[in-house]
């Protein structure tokens, strides 16, 4: 009994630990999102992804709901994503394309964090999924750029 009451001990404490740990680290950058929307870096930033984004297909005005899910996690970057299409600031195609982005690689830093307090490698979890959320957004995006072409060319 002595046994079972000195695991359940140290599970509820490592657990506890843990816990507390991931909430400092969400509270955290919950909060430096904030304070970096009021400076104006948030928007800043989005020019610079932009730069990025164009290349697999994702227009502008989808940047900013991308760059909310890779920082503050697939919750913020969803409910950017159905303003700005509700705004008609998406189309469609930006819809998809940013959503199969995120469904890789979202809460970027936050997840990372985590994995990180845990041993893992946070560079190599960075890497990998950024790169498979960009070779699956390529992918998509090409395979729709040939259905529009074959649209097109059809209805010509």
């Amino acid at each position: 009994m002595d046994f079972l009451s000195n695991l359940l001990s140290d599970f509820f404490v490592g657990i506890s630990s843990l816990l507390l740990q991931i909430f400092f680290i969400i509270l955290a950058l919950l909060v430096s999102i904030e304070i970096l929307k009021v400076l104006g870096v948030i928007e800043f930033l989005n020019k610079i992804l932009y730069k990025i984004t164009r290349f697999i297909g994702i227009t502008k005005n989808a940047s900013l709901p991308l760059f909310i899910g890779l920082i503050a996690g697939i919750t913020y970057g969803a409910g950017s994503i159905i303003a700005s299409y509700k705004n008609n600031e998406m189309t469609k195609k930006d819809v998809l394309l940013v959503s199969i982005f995120m469904c890789l690689c979202h809460a970027l830093v936050e997840d990372t964090l985590i994995f990180a307090t845990l041993g893992a490698n946070a560079f190599i979890i960075v890497i990998i999924r950024f790169f498979m959320a960009l070779i699956f957004t390529i992918i998509v995006n090409l395979f729709l750029i040939k259905k529009d072409k074959k649209t097109q060319t059809i209805t010509n």
